[in-house]
């Protein structure tokens, strides 16, 4: 009875208690379980699209989502191989500015560049760093081209595309059970809870991914750079993955636990309508199976075939014991007659 009431949400619940008033029956533990869902999958949905939408555009929060970033490190590089790198870097002047920084996102790149006077800095974002680049100084190593490079061969994005469709299906799904208006079939909450699973499942391999791509990237541009390019893990991008990545669990364990309960349910009911079957086949020779009783209505009698249903409980006794049963009224119902 409790796995039931757990399962039960939405169109199929409140049909079920359609008679009755709202204010007169509690929340069953599905409804707040879903709701919860919703939250989450909500925040799942946002975070993902924040990664995903970064450094597609120059304004301060978006060119916050970056992967990695990327500049020159002026002060304390002493190398026998870049030497005089500040002069180098202040000579070299283009005629749309002097890089100064890159970002580098999932779909976009944003350079900063300054002027002539160098608190006059600019961000500009596009797909490709060579978009921004042109004419641009400032850039003896090429980071231009390191970016776009991680960007479209390093970088990969695809589970994030995934995990933004999975958790987007399954978000529609928890929609759909929590409108009480609307027939939605039972296995939508099965599909809820495989959607939000998939998409956690994703969220995790791509923030692992993500992980180890940055971190190959920091170790040879340290490297190979002789200490003369700095480079930057974005925190926005590992924070708000893994918390998207912690609500689409959060999630998932829900519409699993319901589902799993309502399973659990149509089980139990199956294995009890066998053995209720079995024990009518056995009372009454076969002829009497459960989906008669289940079209029977004990109210409705025929006065031509059988006398009326006595209404005191005396008479009741007697009717009883006239040998009019249960069984008979059954077949009669089945026959027709």
């Amino acid at each position: 009875m409790l796995l039931q009431r757990f399962s039960n949400l939405g169109t199929s619940q409140l049909q079920s208690k359609s008679h009755v008033p709202s204010s007169q029956y509690p929340l069953t533990p599905a409804e707040p379980i879903y709701l919860f869902c919703f939250c989450t999958l909500v925040v799942a949905l946002v975070f993902n699209s924040l990664l995903l939408a970064g450094c597609t555009s120059a304004t301060p929060g978006l060119r916050k989502f970056y992967l990695v970033s990327l500049h020159y490190n002026t002060e304390s590089t002493k190398s026998s191989i870049i030497t005089d790198l500040d002069k180098v870097l202040s000579s070299d002047k283009g005629k749309n500015g002097t890089f100064n920084y890159i970002r580098i996102g999932y779909r976009g790149i944003c350079i900063e560049t300054k002027k002539d006077n160098n608190s006059d800095l600019t961000w500009n974002c596009a797909k490709h760093g060579k978009d921004i680049a042109k004419d641009l100084g400032g850039d003896p190593l090429d980071l231009v081209t390191v970016g776009d490079l991680y960007k479209d061969k390093i970088s990969f994005s695809t589970p994030l595309w995934a995990s933004l469709i999975s958790l987007g299906i399954g978000f529609l799904m928890v929609v759909a059970n929590c409108i009480p208006v609307v027939p939605i079939p039972k296995i939508t909450k099965k599909i809820a809870a495989g959607a939000a699973g998939l998409g956690a499942l994703m969220l995790l391999g791509s923030m692992v991914l993500q992980q180890v791509t940055t971190s190959a990237i920091a170790t040879l541009v340290g490297h190979l750079g002789m200490k003369a390019v700095l480079i930057h893990v974005g925190h926005a991008n590992v924070g708000f993955g893994w918390a998207a990545f912690a609500t689409a669990f959060a999630a998932a364990i829900g519409t699993l636990a319901v589902a799993a309960a309502e399973m659990a349910v149509e089980r139990v009911q199956t294995k009890g309508e066998q053995i209720v079957e079995r024990g009518l086949g056995k009372a009454t020779g076969g002829r009497v199976g459960v989906q008669d009783i289940r079209g029977f209505n004990p109210t409705a009698y025929n006065p031509n075939s059988f006398p009326p249903p006595p209404q005191s409980s005396e008479s009741r006794k007697t009717f009883g014991k006239g040998g009019i049963s249960l069984v008979q009224n059954i077949m009669a119902h089945k026959t027709g007659r």
